[in-house]
């Protein structure tokens, strides 16, 4: 199925409308600091096209931070929009705080050529609650403050919240962006036809979604490399310790049908770099010790994966392989990061998807241009892999 696009559609279509653009501009932020611009740069190229077509513009996006203890933090744009309007050099118009009928006055006053950046959607807790309890007539009401609505929100195109999926319905013409439909051709060739030898690397968290992914991915994968919780996982699912990690049954039990149908293909670590209960950093061969916690793969890992990952035709890399927040076990993921950037070098096609990923790469040292795509989605990107419909397509027009 392929989505209409703002490039596929005529400019009388959208010179003079106001247009609703979702984008995710959920990037860490510090203060006033955003330490990482990624998910902003890469809207700029529709942004501008759009402004080219004497359109107007009303960007909005969620941001939602973890605190301490792990609980959700809802904080200002307005940093974004500082950082967005140097990009762009030209004024965006900002409306603080709530989303009201005083935003929506601004909206539509915009004229051509004009932008208004709204506040953090979740400010608001209908937003989120979509998916639970709709509240259509803040769909209409969201949906009022444009024309056109343009999905450039692909790190967020998993989520069935107002702004992905309720209020779309409401509007006529319904697009992505020149983003989303980049990252849906790269991902849909992994997904149906890579060219072979086919990799995975997989690692990191969201467990139950990567193991999905992994159940569409197998068949066509040559070999699947794994660290983090991913590989913690399918070594419990072969009856080994994991130290002191919690592991889902349910993961356990997913884990345990990919072995079975593709126990040749699944590659775990040799070797863990494993904390102590002293608070000593060891590597450990195997298996991971009782009151152990293994947050990276060992030297002898690295080795063996980097032999793994060359002369391969596809690489798709998801999720760091160790505990990158921590300098003293980045070490697997940043040289992953190198040697996907050779093989990338070397002719592959290499494909590296999700926030964490891309952090990954930073520390590294390795830049963007050094892989085929990078994609912003995480959760999203999974789920797509996984040959499911994302809730922020739903509404989407087809070329059909």
């Amino acid at each position: 199925m392929e989505y209409l696009s703002i490039i596929d559609v005529p400019s009388a279509e959208l010179s003079g409308k106001r247009i609703f653009l979702r984008v995710d501009y959920n990037v860490p932020i510090k203060g006033e600091i955003i330490s990482e611009h990624y998910r902003i740069t890469h809207t700029i190229q529709t942004i501008e096209y759009l402004l080219k077509k004497e359109t107007s513009i009303v960007i909005a996006s969620h941001h939602e931070q973890k605190d301490d203890r792990g609980n959700p933090v809802y904080l200002s744009l307005e940093p974004v929009k500082e950082a967005l309007q140097d990009m762009l050099n030209q004024e965006v118009k900002f409306k603080k705080g709530e989303i009201d009928e005083k935003a929506l006055k601004e909206a539509r006053n915009l004229k051509p050529g004009e932008i208004l950046m709204l506040d953090n959607l979740r400010f608001d807790p209908r937003e989120k609650a979509y998916s639970e309890k709709p509240d259509e007539e803040y769909c209409k009401f969201l949906a009022s403050f444009g024309d056109v609505y343009v999905f450039e929100a692909f790190g967020a195109a998993h989520r069935k919240h107002v702004s992905t999926n309720g209020m779309v319905k409401y509007f006529k013409r319904r697009l992505i962006g020149i983003l989303v439909k980049k990252e849906l051709g790269v991902l849909e060739k992994i997904r149906d036809n890579p060219e072979k030898p086919f990799c995975v690397v997989v690692g990191g968290g969201k467990v139950n979604d990567k193991l999905e992914a992994l159940k569409n991915l197998a068949g066509k994968a040559d070999v699947i490399l794994t660290g983090g919780l991913v590989a913690h996982t399918f070594l419990k699912a072969l009856g080994k310790r994991v130290g002191r990690e919690i592991i889902e049954d349910e993961w356990v039990k997913t884990a345990k049908e990919i072995l079975n149908e593709h126990r040749g293909k699944i590659i775990l670590p040799v070797d863990y770099v494993v904390r102590e209960t002293s608070g000593k950093i060891t590597v450990v061969d195997n298996e991971i010790p009782e009151g152990c916690e293994g947050f990276d793969i060992g030297p002898k890992t690295m080795k063996k994966y980097a032999e793994e990952l060359r002369n391969k035709a596809t690489i798709f890399w998801n999720g760091p392989l160790g505990k990158i927040e921590e300098v003293e076990f980045e070490n697997g993921s940043a040289g992953i990061a190198r040697e996907i950037a050779l093989c990338w070098w070397r002719g592959a096609t290499t494909v590296v998807g999700g926030g964490d990923t891309i952090t990954a790469l930073n520390k590294a040292g390795v830049m963007e241009n050094e892989f085929t795509h990078i994609s912003t989605g995480g959760g999203a990107t999974l789920q797509y892999l996984a040959g499911k419909v994302l809730p922020a397509l739903e509404h989407i027009e087809t070329k059909e």
